[in-house]
């Protein structure tokens, strides 16, 4: 049996794909205040976009969730979304280099394929898999960890 070639997205798809995404570029303020009015207030209060705030985080995720699978097939989408743009928003401002941006990876053989990365000379990661790595890890550091990294590959802006 002869293999089928896979289709190309049409202009119109990767168009669509691109406005979406602008969208949720703009939702990031609201994504953001739904993700901190669903956190206990003693937690709420202490996240303030800090290297520490994402210990914070990653130890009320790992409280919260045994695993990775329940955050990604049992919970509603925006959950894990929060928690990712969350993330995605402290790396920027921690790293604070305007070559760090939100993008939608288009390109079908990328492994973040049509999820939202951060990207800087190359791509930096995709807050969404950081935050289930998370809990895959279970280390209570990884994020904060993977973020030192980065700040090593793109200094702080003086």
């Amino acid at each position: 049996m002869a293999k089928k070639a896979k289709e190309e997205p049409t202009l119109s798809e990767l168009w669509r794909r691109e406005i979406a995404f602008k969208c949720w570029l703009k939702d990031i303020p609201n994504i953001l205040d739904g993700f901190m009015s669903r956190m206990p207030k003693e937690v709420a209060e202490k996240l303030d976009f800090s290297m520490e705030s994402l210990d914070i985080v990653e130890k009320y995720l790992l409280d919260k969730y045994e695993n990775n699978k329940q955050i990604m097939f049992e919970e509603p989408f925006y959950i894990l979304d929060g928690y990712a743009v969350y993330v995605g928003e402290t790396f920027l401002r921690v790293i604070d280099n305007p070559i760090i941006h939100w993008k939608l990876e288009l390109n079908e053989e990328d492994v973040y394929y049509n999820l939202p990365i951060l990207e800087g000379r190359t791509t930096l990661d995709c807050p969404l898999t950081i935050v289930t790595a998370s809990l895959d890890r279970r280390t209570g550091k990884f994020c904060s960890s993977l973020l030192s990294v980065f700040l090593e590959m793109y200094p702080k802006n003086k």
